[in-house]
Order: structure tokens, then sequence, then C-alpha cells
């Protein structure tokens, strides 16, 4: 990991699914519960398309930007599976912004709430920034933020690695590139965008073992860090 410049940090910046929690665990589980619940919905199998198609031409679309980005992405999926948009946004709410929320709580890193509880005694503001909207996936976790951001909001509207909700933040919280650092599972998506903005990057690895040690490194790299400040 590398090292943060605790003295003048100001605020973390987090990106959401895969940063906040395991990721790939979460999927493993929702495959299950998609499996269990069109084994008995097998006229509705086509919703198991739309899930893929968005995905796959939402990754495609990485480091556009739209007048209105989150219609954009629907309306993409829409076309290529000839259905209508309503259909596209029903099966998405379902099952990409609503079913998973549930077991959000199950996944969730090692130390995480713990190093976001010591940073807010500590007095640094906390960030979301995530190309999905993160308000209701925070609320399962019982996380708090003091801002939250996401690609697909009207004054943001462009996907990673564009900087311009990192650019937004910043601007928001009127702290300078040096005063913060973006947390993220993606270098080609977050740590590209946070070069971009000239932001500190921290990368969380995908190998299950070293992300549940990240965030309590992080404590013990901050606790370090007081420890010598005050003996100083």
């Amino acid at each position: 990991m590398n090292k943060l410049d605790w003295i003048n940090l100001k605020a973390i910046i987090l990106d959401v699914d895969g940063t906040l929690y395991h990721q790939s665990k979460l999927r493993k589980k929702m495959l299950f519960q998609l499996l269990k619940y069109y084994l008995f919905q097998p006229l509705r199998i086509k919703d198991l398309f739309i899930l893929y198609h968005f995905r796959k031409e939402r990754e495609q679309l990485a480091g556009q930007e739209y007048e209105n980005l989150e219609e954009a992405l629907y309306q993409v999926c829409a076309d290529k599976l000839n259905l209508p948009v309503k259909r596209i946004k029903s099966v998405i709410s379902k099952w990409i912004f609503e079913e998973p929320n549930k077991y959000l709580t199950d996944y969730i890193y090692p130390g995480l709430i713990p190093f976001l509880a010591l940073m807010r005694k500590e007095g640094i503001k906390i960030a979301v920034y995530s190309d999905y909207p993160a308000s209701e996936k925070l609320k399962a976790m019982q996380l708090h933020a003091d801002l939250i951001v996401a690609s697909t909001d009207p004054w943001v509207n462009s996907l990673k690695p564009k900087p311009k909700g990192l650019f937004y933040i910043l601007n928001t919280l009127s702290y300078s590139t040096s005063q913060c650092v973006f947390i993220g599972d993606r270098d080609e998506l977050d740590g590209q965008c946070a070069r971009k903005a000239g932001v500190p990057f921290l990368l969380i690895s995908r190998k299950r073992k070293q992300a549940d040690q990240f965030y309590n490194q992080l404590i013990e790299s901050y606790t370090n860090y007081k420890t010598r400040n005050n003996a100083g």
C-alpha cells in the first residue's frame, strides 16, 4: 500500500462496488438468487439477457459523456435487445439497485467501519464517488458520507475514467487535489480517473486476503502517524 500524506489529508473519496465490500462474493450470492428466482419464472428468462447486456454495454461506454447519462445507459441496452426502456429500467432497478442491498452488510470489508469512524473523529471528510447511484447502498450498509456523487448525477453525466465527478467533489468541498485521496478497486477506471484529476490514489487488491487487510492497514498507518506526531 502506498503511504498517505496524513499531514495534509482533508478528505477521503471512496468508490463503492469492490471498494467498500467484496463485490465478487456478492455477485456469487446474486447469481444464486437469480437462478432461484427465474427457475420459477421461465417466461421472464429474457431478464437475464437484459442484465448481461446492460453490464456489458455500460463497460463499453466507460469514459463517455452524455447530456443525460442515466437515460442513455438504459436506451443503449433497449436498442440492443429491441425491448422497451421501461422493461430495462424495471429489471435493472430490481436486480442491481434493490435486491443486492439486502446482503451488502454481509460482505463489508473488515476494518472499514472503524476506519471511517476514526476518520470522522479526526475531522477528515468522507466522500463517495461511484458510477452507479450509491445513496441506497450506503444506507443499507449503515454508512454515512459527507458527500455522495454518482456519474449519472445531472451535474456529472460522465463515466469514469473521466474525472468530472472528482472535480465536482473537490469544488464542493473546497479542497485541493493534494488534500484528498481517492480509493478504488479498478486502476483502469478509478486509478485513471484519479490521475486525470491529479488526486492521489490507493488501489484495493482484488485478492481477498489483501483486500481484507486494507482498511486495518490504513488504521495502523494513521495510528503510527499520530504516535510519531505526538512524540515529536
